[in-house]
């Protein structure tokens, strides 16, 4: 609630209320519990900020309310609950009957407020004479406690918060604590003690304590762990290939050490630096034989006779840290893009969703640093909207069903479609609509909210221009005009767009789908555009059917629908006709319902003293006359033609236009006798033909 506009103010009082005042006010009212209640909240957003795989969202919501507070209360946010926060700190290292709520509470307040203004706050503690040798024993108390139990969260949690405060107060510590607190923390991340989560907060830790240290360099312990991480990781290569196995004792440790080689690799990464230009501290590369140990790990199996089987988790691992080592090495990264789009491509045989999700991301960075070199990696990053549920030959998979890389899909290429490192090309609109209709519902709401969310404000007019052509996409009908100049939209004679490679839509259930997509569409078109589709479906889709040519013409002409052994072009211009006669009968479609809504209620005064609400059912009337225009003078010739044709070729398809036609009949009666008054045969007959059906229909 932070976060939204609408909610902000409401939910930043009720913080100050709820979590502000009774912690900086110290208040023993209420036997504590409003202090309880306080912590109980902030410890939330710690253990949810230490959870592997957590959103950011709840620690960025208690930044933002902290720093809006802090701007209209300073003394209140930056003095009062700072030293208060400081103060309980201190006490939980000290005394042993504080609540593990209360701890995890406390050291996230702590790094909340170092965080939004650490300079500030530091100069606060060190004007109130705060000790804050507490922050420099803290990491290790916390770490020791982590070492006593790994698996607990909330000791995992405070480990990361302590890290991410000495990194913070690092300028109001002296230098020969700074120095000694560095020398232990060095010592840590060598023997790999730290857990993955809290390896970058070290890090930063230690680039902090050696700027306000005596070295004032970090060159020494950035070549020191590269060198125990190279060595690490060599030996447990050279025992797997040893023993033909990789050791599940000492997989966490590599684990740690892939982490501290990628995590050391960022140090001082700016995405504008470059070799010649590194900022502040300094890049050190990798040696060559720790990047080669590295491409050793993601490639799935170690060299030599052997070719044992590499963990799945280390390969996920050593996937990120190839990404991170390619940020900073433009020719590394142009050897290893073959790498990642085979791990990514469809026809991989038993893929790992961890490994292909984290393949995926360093792709998407990839696809900022170097847009140019990843352009063409946009097909098989593409095909990951659908990964994991279609098989080669194109039917639901039972295996295999994870949506951990169909979700990440979808959230990193709206990201680069929306900063323009990505273009629309070819059939990719169309990927993000089936993905609309996922089997996963999570995925599908994910994809329909970034769809008609930010994508469709980014271009207004992206429902529009692709429906037509998404009747032929979603049927396969490959041999289409309209099909083939989609295919080839965006790629600039490059050859590189996007297919729909894998991807089958047939049957009841693909029926099912492509008909939730069409109503998705229509659901967010205006009154105009549906105007316009209405006219599109019938010239480019009914009206070729009329005609002697194409697939559409040739369907029309059989006694009964294809079936399974019918050429797959016919099956495809079939379901296109079904599709288009099921989108024109829609009442999605209808233009005019904000008139019918005025209409209902045109009783009430107070509805026609609205001016908005007047200029709305003004337009929507307008809109309304210009729609029967267009069917009167366009749809319904387009619709008797067809009819004609399908009645001497006696086929099924006759029943859904005549269903369509009585719907015109049943709105605009009136209109068609008016427009039809020169033609009384054929006047007549539909009439006739009307009746009958719905005759036959009751």
């Amino acid at each position: 609630m932070v976060l939204d506009e609408e909610t902000a103010v409401k939910a930043r009082s009720a913080f100050l209320q709820v979590v502000v005042l009774p912690i900086a006010e110290n208040s023993d009212l209420d036997d504590g519990q409003k202090q309880d209640v306080a912590w109980r909240i902030l410890a939330n957003v710690g253990n949810l900020t230490g959870q592997h795989g957590a959103s950011k969202g709840a620690a960025q919501a208690l930044h933002t309310a902290l720093s809006h507070l802090g701007r209209e209360n300073s003394d209140l946010v930056h003095v009062e609950l700072l030293q208060r926060a400081a103060d309980m700190a201190s006490q939980t290292l000290s005394q042993c009957d504080i609540s593990e709520t209360t701890v995890v509470g406390v050291w996230c307040l702590m790094e909340a407020l170092l965080t939004i203004n650490s300079s500030g706050m530091t100069k606060t503690l060190r004007s109130s004479k705060k000790d804050l040798s507490f922050c420099v024993s803290a990491w290790q108390i916390m770490l020791e406690k982590h070492s006593a139990q790994p698996k607990s969260l909330w000791r995992r949690s405070t480990l990361r918060s302590s890290l991410v405060v000495i990194s913070k107060v690092a300028s109001g510590i002296a230098p020969a604590d700074c120095e000694d607190c560095e020398g232990k923390m060095r010592q840590k991340l060598l023997d790999f003690s730290f857990p993955p989560d809290s390896i970058g907060p070290a890090l930063s830790a230690m680039t902090e304590l050696t700027k306000h240290s005596g070295s004032r360099s970090s060159e020494p312990w950035i070549r020191s762990i590269f060198s125990e991480s190279e060595k690490e990781i060599s030996n447990y290569i050279q025992d797997a290939n040893k023993y033909s196995a990789f050791s599940e004792q000492h997989q966490p440790k590599i684990l740690r050490a892939l982490f501290s080689v990628g995590e050391v690799s960022m140090v001082g990464f700016r995405l504008d630096d470059d070799e010649k230009t590194s900022p502040v501290p300094l890049y050190l590369k990798p040696s060559k034989a720790l990047q080669e140990l590295v491409q050793i790990m993601v490639s799935g199996h170690l060299p030599g006779a052997s070719q044992t089987k590499i963990p799945n988790a280390i390969r996920a691992h050593a996937f990120i840290v190839l990404g991170k080592f390619c940020l900073r090495d433009e020719s590394l990264a142009r050897k290893s893009l073959i790498l990642l789009a085979r791990e990514l491509h469809p026809s991989l045989p038993n893929p790992n969703q961890s490994v292909q999700s984290n393949a995926l991301l360093v792709m998407g960075d990839l696809c900022v640093r170097y847009t140019n070199m990843t352009d063409r990696y946009l097909p098989v990053m593409a095909s990951c909207l659908q990964n994991g549920t279609t098989d080669g030959a194109g039917s639901i998979s039972i295996l295999d069903r994870s949506s951990v890389v169909r979700k990440h899909a979808v959230l990193i290429l709206s990201s680069l479609l929306l900063q323009d490192y990505l273009k629309w090309r070819g059939l990719l609109f169309h990927r993000f609509l089936v993905a609309c209709s996922d089997e996963d519902e999570e995925v599908a709401v994910l994809a329909e909210s970034v769809l008609s969310g930010p994508l469709r404000v980014r271009n207004p007019k992206i429902f529009f221009n692709h429906f037509v052509e998404s009747m032929f996409v979603l049927n396969n009908c490959t041999a289409h005009p309209i099909y083939v100049s989609a295919s080839r939209q965006g790629d600039g004679g490059s050859g590189i767009a996007v297919s729909f490679d894998g991807i089958n839509l047939d049957g009841q259930e693909g029926e099912a789908r492509r008909r939730s997509m069409y109503d998705f569409l229509l659901s967010k078109l205006s009154d105009e555009e549906k105007i316009g589709i209405t006219a599109r479906l019938a010239k480019e889709v009914l009206g070729e059917a009329v005609g002697n040519n194409g697939d559409l013409s040739q369907v029309c002409k059989g006694l009964s629908p294809p079936t399974d052994s019918s050429s797959p072009r016919l099956i495809s211009a079939w379901n296109v006709l079904t599709d288009t006669f099921y989108v024109l009968t829609s009442k999605s479609i209808k233009v005019g319902r904000v008139q019918d809504d005025f209409d209902s209620t045109v009783e009430d005064p107070n509805q026609l003293a609205n001016p908005s609400r007047q200029v709305t059912v003004a337009k929507t009337r307008l809109l309304s006359k210009i729609s029967l225009k267009h069917m009167v003078e366009i749809v319904l010739p387009i619709l008797c033609n067809l009819k004609v044709k399908l009645q001497g070729s006696c086929s099924p398809l006759l029943k859904d236009l005549m269903a369509y036609l009585l719907e015109i009949f049943g709105n605009h009666k009136v209109e068609v006798k008016e427009f039809l008054a020169n033609d009384p045969t054929l006047l007549q007959e539909i009439e006739y033909d009307a009746r009958t059906h719905l005759s036959n229909s009751a």
